[in-house]
Formats: C-alpha cells, structure tokens, sequence
C-alpha cells in the first residue's frame, strides 16, 4: 500500500487533538472538589488527632462524639461570622412578631443566616428599613403595632435563625438581607463549603478530640494553632466581600427614625 503523508499527517493531529482534549479532561477532574461528608471529616479528625490509625474505622461512640463536636464548632464559627460565602435576599411573614428563617419554613423558606444585615417589612408599595437593636432589648419593645421599628436576631437551638421584631399586632411581611450560614449536619451530610472550611472543620473537631483524650497541652495547642491559621485566612478572604450590595428605592424612613439615625 502505498505511503499517504497527508494521510498520516491527518491521523497524527488527529491523535494530538484527541490526547489534548482528554488531558483537559483529566485536568477538570482533578480540578473539581469533590465535597466531604461529615463522617468523612470526622474520620480525619480523629486520624489528624492522633487517637484513630489511618484505614480504621470510627466506633459508634466515637461517630456520635466526633458528630457533636463538629456541630458545635459549626455553631461556634457560625456565631462569630467566619462562614459567610454568599449573601441571601429572602421574603416571609413574620408572626406575631417573630419569624423563623430555614429551609422548608413557613415563616420564612431559605438558608440560616449567619449575620442579617437589613429587614425591611412592607408598607403598601414600599419596602421600609426596620432599625436593628440587640436581643435582650428587643422585649421592651413590643407593642401591638402593625408597623415595626426594631428587630433583633439570633439562632435558637435548632440553630434556625430567629427574627424578632417589635410589632406584635398581625401578620407583616419582611424582606431579609443576610449572610447564609452553615446548617447542622448529619452523618452523611456533604459539606457544601469551599475546601477550606473543611480544612478548619476537621482541625476544630481534632483540637476537641484531643482535649478530650487529654492529650498532652503542647499538642493539643499545635492543633488550635493550625485551625487559628486557617480561621486568619478567612478573615483575609472575608474582609469586604460580603457586604450588602443590593438596595431598595422605595424605601421610607420617618421623621423620627432620622433623628435617631443623625440623618
């Protein structure tokens, strides 16, 4: 047969076309992050303290400990604003003056929040900005208003966030702004977070673990400074990135909420 250079020529870039596209391939896959479970991270976090072989498996008491101290640094961090990694706009109803934020809830159906930066509530056509005042002061306000003025926020111990606001009269709808938070997790619950939180998660859990093997201080202190870093390139990360960007036009404010703000 003979020798077609053309033809070899086709079949050789060919080829090379072939071997780049799945090269590219390999690279994606490599690339994508494949999301832990929660067992999975305390699993490592056992193995990272030292108290569990590589290959071996958790024993049930260790799989319900290691799930509670994963839940409560969640919690913890939580709480101090480290998870934030998208902002949320939700609308629900508040109810006789509180309203309940999670997923699947009827007062109001999205993500915890982490941190709530604005509540408005509805005023005919407009949306009108609630004033955020702390939790414990929030009961003096109460009245049977149907126009609130102040809300506070917390989570309850469901970790479901909890808008309480100072209008107890009725019904009142709420526009939230927030920080979404990390939910409570099962054993096999994945960790929709980017790597890092996972990174943190199992040096948390670790540095409980070793507490509580009373393990010796100098290492214990070792895994609380590994976590410390990680918590620090966070904070880096999460420095004016979440910030509200989104704002109402039809937004009132009172006479006398003007004064209070110094406008």
């Amino acid at each position: 047969m003979p020798y077609n250079l053309r033809e070899e020529v086709t079949k050789f870039r060919d080829g090379v076309m072939v071997a780049q596209g799945a090269l590219r391939c390999l690279a994606l896959f490599i690339e994508v992050h494949i999301m832990k479970t929660a067992i999975t991270i305390v699993r490592e976090a056992y193995e990272y303290a030292g108290v569990l072989q590589q290959g071996e498996q958790l024993n049930p008491e260790d799989c319900k400990e290691g799930l509670r101290f994963l839940n409560e640094m969640v919690r913890k961090w939580n709480e101090e604003n480290y998870f934030p990694f998208s902002i949320v706009t939700a609308d629900g109803t508040a109810r006789n003056g509180r309203a309940l934020i999670f997923k699947g809830s009827e007062d109001i159906d999205g993500e915890v929040p982490c941190i709530v930066n604005k509540v408005y509530y509805r005023n005919g056509e407009a949306w009108v900005e609630v004033d955020k005042v702390s939790y414990e002061n929030i009961w003096g306000c109460k009245d049977k208003s149907a126009n609130p003025t102040a809300y506070a926020f917390t989570h309850d111990e469901e970790m479901r966030g909890v808008i309480e606001i100072d209008a107890e009269g009725c019904d009142i709808p709420l526009r939230v702004i927030y920080n979404r938070v990390l939910p409570k997790l099962d054993y096999n619950d994945e960790l929709k977070a980017p790597e890092i939180y996972e990174d943190l998660l199992i040096y948390g859990v670790a540095w409980k673990v070793a507490k509580r093997n009373k393990m010796p201080p100098e290492d214990v202190a070792d895994i609380w400074n590994d976590a410390a870093s990680i918590l620090s390139s966070i904070k880096k990360m999460n420095a004016g990135k979440h910030k509200v960007g989104k704002t109402y036009q039809q937004v009132y404010v009172s006479p006398f909420q003007k004064v209070v703000r110094g406008y």
